[in-house]
Order: structure tokens, then sequence, then C-alpha cells
């Protein structure tokens, strides 16, 4: 039986970033990315060159999800803004939050990347904090704010990404919305 070509590289993408998510870059193997997704090895290496090049292809797609996300951040009220973004962000099940989940999982092992990878970690986390710039200058237009607006986002993003691996490790019931809306008060008081 044939696959759908399309159907079958999203299979392998699909399969690879649960994988990568969950178990990081070093411990999934490709014979687990095989296992996941179905497919022979002639398959995978139809699609892509290596598990790197995987890896690579993944990341191209964080950082398109990243950037669809501020776009598509739609409120005039930058409080809005930055709770649709928060929102999204903080939501593990939704594509932005699984993109960013998975990037700040493969961010932990940036040492053993070559090639693209690296550009394209370092190319997503300057869209979120380029992002986040930007939901604090409507800040800073609308309240006649002084912000250092690249220091205020990277905070921001930091406290972000402190919650997100808090909610990995303590039970449920941590308040990570009302926390990351104080962190964003604090930073505009």
């Amino acid at each position: 039986m044939s696959r759908n070509p399309v159907q079958t590289r999203l299979s392998i993408l699909n399969a690879a970033g649960n994988l990568f998510s969950r178990h990081g870059y070093c411990a999934t193997s490709l014979d687990d990315i095989l296992n996941a997704a179905g497919i022979t090895k002639g398959a995978f290496y139809h699609y892509f060159k290596s598990k790197e090049d995987l890896c690579a292809a993944l990341l191209e797609e964080a950082v398109e999800s990243a950037r669809r996300l501020f776009l598509s951040l739609t409120e005039s009220n930058p409080y809005e803004t930055f709770e649709q973004w928060m929102n999204r962000i903080l939501d593990g099940s939704s594509q932005e939050g699984l993109a960013f989940r998975l990037v700040l999982r493969l961010s932990d092992e940036t040492a053993v990347f070559h090639g693209p990878v690296p550009d394209r970690l370092s190319l997503f986390w300057a869209e979120q904090v380029g992002g986040l710039e930007k939901i604090l200058s409507s800040f800073q237009t609308e309240q006649g704010l002084r912000l250092d607006r690249r220091s205020s986002a990277r905070l921001l993003l930091s406290t972000t990404i402190g919650l997100i691996r808090l909610q990995n490790t303590v039970p449920a019931g941590l308040p990570t919305e009302s926390l990351l809306k104080t962190a964003l008060r604090l930073i505009l008081s």
C-alpha cells in the first residue's frame, strides 16, 4: 500500500516532534522515530538526510509558528494581546505551545548540533523576543511608559520558560497565568 508523500512526511515530523519533546534529541533514536511513524529507514531517508536534518525541519516549522502567532494577535488593547500570546504559549496542546516546548527542550541540547539547527534555535528565540517587544511597545505608546523593551521582553520570555519548566515538574495547580501577568505588571510599573 502506498502512502501519500505529504502525509508520510507529516507523520515523520509529528513522531519526531513528540519524541524530541518528551525524551530529548539525544535520547531519541532513529529507530524510535521510525517505529512511531510506522515507516522504514528507506522511507525516512527519502524525506530527510539525517536525524539532525529532520530536527532542522521541525525547527523551521516552529519559527514559522512563532511568526504566525505574533501576526495573528489582533487585540488593540495591549493587555489582551499579551494575554492571547500567553494563553497560546502556556497551552501545551496548542500548535504554538507544542512548538515552544519542543524548542525549549532542544535548546537544552544545543551543544550536540551542527549545521542549521543552532541558527534555527536562535531564530526562534529572536522571534519570541521581537514579538514581545512589539507587544511592549503598545504598552509604551498607550501609557507613555519608558521601557527598555528588549530587556523587558527577555524578562517576560525567561519568566515564561521558567513557568513552563515548573509546570512540567510541579503537580497541577501552579497558577502560571497569574504569575506571568504579575511579571508583566512588575515590568510595567
